[in-house]
């Protein structure tokens, strides 16, 4: 029985910022040797497809200040494709605030394809549009 590998791969063009490549070789060395700008790419590798797919962007990052929360847009489907098996985007979960303190909201579709927003305990209807343009920090998608 060989096991199927998957390859979900989330390119994410954030913002790029200045980091310090160090000398490792030498212990005591703390002079930067360079300034870089890189993209990144992040790959998962997954055995088995889920049920339920949770995918987390990380917001938050460290610079040389300090934590940061990057309010990058990342785009997200309401269906997503893996191989054969294909999802339907059921919960959105964005964090308003910044990297040290905020709310969390939830975006939940109905079993009629409604969108709505809940913040605490208050429910209202939303559009696709709004959750679409939301800074996603956790997607939750559905096998269908």
């Amino acid at each position: 029985n060989e096991d199927v590998w998957q390859d979900v791969l989330m390119h994410v063009q954030a913002h790029n910022h200045d980091q310090h490549a160090w000398d490792l070789s030498s212990p005591s060395s703390t002079k930067p040797l360079e300034k870089l700008r890189t993209h990144a790419n992040k790959c998962l590798m997954l055995t088995r497809l889920p049920t339920i797919l949770c995918l987390h962007v990380q917001r938050r990052y460290y610079h040389c200040e300090g934590m940061h929360k990057s309010t990058q847009h990342v785009e997200f489907s309401v269906h997503l494709q893996i191989q054969s098996v294909r999802y339907v985007l059921e919960s959105v979960v964005e964090h308003v605030g910044n990297a040290f303190g905020g709310h969390y909201v939830c975006y939940r579709r109905s079993a009629a394809s409604a969108w709505y927003r809940i913040s605490d305990a208050r429910v209202v209807e939303t559009s696709w549009q709004a959750v679409s343009q939301c800074q996603a920090y956790m997607l939750f998608y559905r096998a269908i």
